[in-house]
């Protein structure tokens, strides 16, 4: 099986990639859906509370805030979990904080989804991550592919998800340089343009994986 990576710049299509994938029977790990779902793990909410406080969930905390496992605590509020990590006197050290408790999560999931696909006898599965090389989750791929467009063509997106350029750079900060991530990926593909010619690329690409694929097992 070749485990293809996908990751992007930010606001580059990277998601709608993986969607054109998932279309053609491709299985595919989403590790921030995967991670979405760490935060309802009752563990790791209660290592968030310790860290960031009550103020980054959905509704009051009743009764004391302790370890117990006992203690029912309501959904984390994403939002507000952003706002403390970012916000905070030291934003670069509270997103490690974050990644320390919620990676280890993601990567757990990873594997039994890699088992299952191998297990199956899949001939590509794909590991979505945008934080796939700042991670070091890119060695665990065999191929990476990177979707990448223009600054001004990735704003215009973001600002259609109701971003402020504020957000946008701040998202843009928290990643490698887009020169960077393309320059260590396998493959880049450009979406600065339709979504036909993103799926004609797309295309390319997986035939140049699919006899990689063959001259690696001939070899």
């Amino acid at each position: 099986m070749i485990l293809l990576g996908i990751t992007g710049t930010i606001a580059a299509g990277k998601s709608t990639v993986t969607r054109m994938l998932r279309q053609r029977g491709v299985p595919c790990f989403d590790a921030d859906s995967s991670g979405h779902e760490a935060l309802d793990l009752p563990e790791v909410k209660r290592a968030l509370l310790r860290i960031f406080g009550a103020e980054i969930f959905q509704a009051p905390i009743a009764g004391d805030i302790t370890d117990s496992p006992l203690l029912d605590l309501p959904a984390v509020d994403r939002k507000q979990l952003a706002k403390a990590v970012f916000a905070s006197h030291d934003p670069d050290r509270s997103r490690r904080r974050l990644e320390e408790i919620v990676h280890p999560v993601i990567l757990a999931d990873f594997h039994r989804f890699r088992q299952a696909q191998e297990q199956a006898g899949v001939p590509l599965a794909v590991l979505d991550a945008p934080l796939l090389f700042e991670t070091g989750w890119n060695r665990l791929c065999d191929v990476v592919l990177c979707v990448d467009a223009d600054e001004e063509i990735r704003a215009a997106r973001a600002k259609n998800r109701h971003w402020s350029r504020e957000e946008f750079l701040r998202r843009e900060k928290s990643q490698w340089p887009a020169a960077r991530k393309c320059q260590v990926a396998d493959f880049v593909l450009d979406n600065n343009f339709s979504r036909d010619r993103l799926a004609h690329g797309l295309n390319r690409v997986l035939e140049r994986i699919r006899r990689r694929g063959e001259s690696t097992s001939e070899g």
